[in-house]
């Protein structure tokens, strides 16, 4: 950042973001940084349950998920072993109730962990790092220039042949840059 990279800055605040993904200094060197870049992506294009949900993809990383669902199945285990040393009549409803909460625990976290890892699979987030990059209706020089994106735009990898990539802006906006203008976060 403090040699005016502003695509290398950006590019190492979103893998920082993802290692530590409620680090408040991460967050607004990653806001400051994007300030400055050329392009902007407006966040009037989501509505309020597009915000949250991807608020709430971004809150955990996929390793706190995979721990958290890893607890909530031993503590299932717990309480259906304690549920059958202990049969008493009195304490049943709470090693029930403690089973179907840790079950709705591994629920929503398992579907999540599964959603980031899919989203993380199918899409390859980027960030460009070419000073301008070209996105092309096909991937080669002699397809019709669609678009310019300038350093430090997040794009979306969708597919690559042959040393480029069909991108996607998060407007729906997609092209093809050349591989070297590009990297994956």
């Amino acid at each position: 950042f403090k040699v005016n990279r502003i695509g290398r800055a950006i590019l190492a605040y979103e893998r920082a973001q993802r290692l530590m993904p409620g680090d408040e200094d991460v967050a607004s060197n990653l806001q400051f940084a994007n300030l400055l870049k050329v392009d902007r992506e407006t966040d009037g294009e989501f509505n309020s349950m597009a915000r949250f949900g991807r608020w709430l993809v971004n809150l955990f990383s996929a390793n706190l998920l995979s721990v958290v669902c890893s607890l909530c199945l031993f503590g299932i285990a717990g309480a259906l072993i304690g549920r059958m040393f202990r049969p008493d009549p009195p304490l049943r409803p709470v090693w029930t109730g403690v089973s179907a909460s840790l079950g709705v625990l591994l629920l929503l976290s398992g579907a999540l962990l599964a959603f980031k890892v899919h989203a993380r699979e199918v899409q390859q987030a980027a960030v460009v790092l070419a000073g301008e990059a070209d996105g092309r209706s096909g991937p080669g020089d002699d397809n019709i220039k669609v678009f310019t994106l300038h350093e430090g735009t997040k794009v979306l990898i969708q597919r690559s042949e042959g040393g480029w990539h069909l991108v996607r802006l998060p407007s729906g906006i997609g092209g093809w840059v050349r591989t070297k203008d590009v990297e994956k976060i």
